[in-house]
């Protein structure tokens, strides 16, 4: 019955459009299949902190002093403020916040779900966090919903956890063939491999329902969009001055910081939301080491190039390998070629739809 109650347990408040908009994406999956869904406003400390205007980097009081100062004379914590101003016209979430286990000791959905992001990479969260394994509160269900534990490998320590966790969920799902491969072992009941959230949704929903409201939606300017998150803007210098020079067009480039590099013709700085879809709508070539920056630039079927995360490779690495993309990883201006979506597109619907499929079969 579609008057099930809906809890989710996502990243939804982070220096990252990413984790925002799959939060996002989650909450509307279920939405406009007639599903009362919300986003429970759970807030990890750690993670949490990094929005702070100064908070203890690497553990160290030295960290104080580094992000007050990269948070002040770059502009990182205004403008990422600024980019999420309006989140709430978007998404819709408790009315409590929550901030500890304990706190989510009393809460009741009829399904809890927890998706997809990075949420079982313990880097991510400081340790595993038992929140984010749904070790909480009352419920007839527990689901994954495209969980990801991004690059992170499982030590002896972690699979404890999770085997012991892991065997109260009703259904898993997780976002890479990576986590199957290290979970599986684990637990007696099969796990999944689904699309990511953001995939889920068709692009005209993003562009009918987001995307039109942002100022770039109808501009007709040409460009080479940048996003990068992997803090490794300096190796991709060459990359994005050889593109530009071979297509001939300026570099916009999204920020939170107003750093000045000299590959960038012009900065966006505190782009909200939906901005970041409207930028890669209109974009002539996207070029960036984000997961979620390759994801949009297929669901909205752009050229791009994904530049090589090295923190993180593994979930760019494996969602092209499906869409036979692999090619774009790092692609040299000489090799450069405008993608096939024709085909592109079969893959992506075929996969789309066993998700929603998986999905649904789930919560019934």
């Amino acid at each position: 019955m579609k008057n099930k109650k809906i809890g989710i347990i996502t990243i939804h408040t982070d220096f990252n459009y990413g984790a925002v908009l799959q939060a996002i994406a989650t909450q509307k999956v279920f939405e406009i299949n007639g599903y009362d869904a919300e986003i429970i406003d759970y807030r990890n400390i750690f993670i949490d902190q990094q929005s702070k205007l100064m908070y203890k980097q690497n553990n160290k009081f030295k960290g104080y002093f580094i992000t007050l100062i990269r948070n002040t004379v770059f502009g990182r914590y205004f403008y990422y403020k600024k980019a999420i101003k309006d989140l709430d016209k978007y998404r819709k979430k408790t009315n409590i916040r929550y901030y500890s286990i304990d706190d989510l000791k009393d809460v009741k959905y009829d399904i809890l779900v927890v998706g997809s992001d990075q949420l079982w990479n313990p880097i991510i969260s400081n340790g595993i966090d038992p929140v984010f394994l749904l070790n909480f509160g009352q419920s007839k269900k527990k689901i994954s919903l495209a969980t990801s534990m991004g690059s992170y490998i499982l030590n002896e320590s972690d699979k404890k956890v999770f085997k012991s966790l892991l065997k109260n969920f009703n259904n898993i799902s997780v976002r890479e063939k990576h986590a199957i491969d290290q979970l599986q072992p684990l637990v007696s009941q099969k796990i999944e491999e689904i699309l990511d959230p953001t995939l889920l949704l068709d692009k005209n929903i993003w562009l009918d329902d987001y995307a039109k409201e942002s100022k770039y939606y109808d501009t007709n300017e040409k460009y080479i969009l940048t996003y990068f998150v992997g803090g490794e803007k300096s190796k991709y210098k060459s990359k994005v001055m050889e593109y530009s020079k071979k297509l001939g067009i300026p570099v916009w480039s999204i920020q939170y910081s107003n750093y000045n590099w000299k590959e960038t013709d012009k900065k966006i700085l505190g782009a909200s939301v939906i901005d970041f879809i409207a930028l890669i709508k209109n974009a002539n070539l996207v070029l960036t080491d984000s997961f979620h920056g390759v994801a949009f630039s297929v669901n909205l079927e752009k050229d791009f190039v994904a530049l090589t995360n090295r923190q993180n490779p593994v979930r760019v690495r494996e969602f092209l390998k499906k869409l036979n993309l692999s090619d774009r990883i790092d692609m040299n201006s000489d090799d450069y070629h405008e993608v096939n979506y024709q085909k592109v597109n079969k893959k992506l619907i075929a996969m789309r739809n066993d998700s929603l499929d998986w999905i649904f079969k789930a919560i019934k």
